[in-house]
């Protein structure tokens, strides 16, 4: 028997009283299980198998099935703060969506699965506003699963953005900010908004937004990561900033 943490990402109903999870875990990845019995039993799996909370698995494998049998869960850790604010739950469905989206199947994988328990615990914080967090965290999910886009210099001749304030294009299927000597792109993209992705957590706690340069830098991101995945995520229609 496996015992592994997890969050899960999704949930399915099967037959009159079985569940079939999706987790993410750090030693395995992401994984499908089954519990059955789940919607009945409240003893066997703590806080009815809900979202947004961290819990420790015990799993068993199943002959001729690619599911593993989720056994009993214990919470290991509940995130009070977050659950009590619209603003967080939808930040956090969309931090989990998109770490499933580039979490490998049965394959080990701790920077991604650190990274999204990290970010459950800063949401949970009340110093932090969830709307700060967005753009850090779908660059670092990016450069996580190695499809970082480049934004400090141009993917084509290699000079550097410049301090000025000025703004650059940027190119999806290239993956990268393009000068303007080297393509008539709209200009989107400045150091300013370059701050947002760069900017220590700490930093982050204070940080007033500039509207022009949060939507900018939020959707070059969201471009950029449905032209990679060719996906769209059912949870970013319910993010509020």
């Amino acid at each position: 028997m496996d015992k592994v943490d997890a969050y899960i990402s999704k949930k399915v109903q099967y037959g009159e009283s079985d569940l079939i999870l999706h987790l993410i875990t750090k030693e395995m990845g992401k994984i499908s299980a089954i519990a059955r019995g789940a919607r009945r039993s409240k003893k066997r799996f703590e806080a009815g198998l809900s979202n947004y909370i961290l819990y420790s698995c015990s799993l068993g494998h199943q002959n001729r099935s690619n599911l593993f049998l989720l056994k009993e869960t214990s919470i290991v850790k509940s995130f009070q703060f977050l659950l009590n604010s619209y603003r967080r739950i939808s930040t956090a469905a969309y931090a989990t969506e998109l770490t499933a989206l580039f979490m490998p199947e049965n394959q080990e994988e701790p920077l991604l699965f650190e990274f999204l328990n990290h970010n459950y615990h800063l949401l949970d914080n009340p110093d932090f506003s969830p709307a700060v967090l967005v753009p850090r965290i779908m660059y670092k999910i990016l450069e996580l699963a190695g499809f970082p886009p480049q934004l400090d210099r141009c993917i084509h001749c290699n000079s550097l953005m410049p301090d000025t304030g000025a703004r650059w294009g940027f190119d999806n299927n290239q993956g990268g900010v393009v000068c303007p000597d080297c393509g008539d792109l709209k200009p989107i993209v400045g150091i300013n908004e370059l701050k947002w992705l760069v900017a220590e957590v700490d930093e982050l706690k204070n940080r007033r937004i500039n509207r022009r340069e949060y939507n900018n830098i939020y959707n070059l991101l969201s471009s950029f990561i449905r032209y990679t995945t060719r996906q769209w995520l059912v949870s970013e229609k319910f993010l509020i900033f």
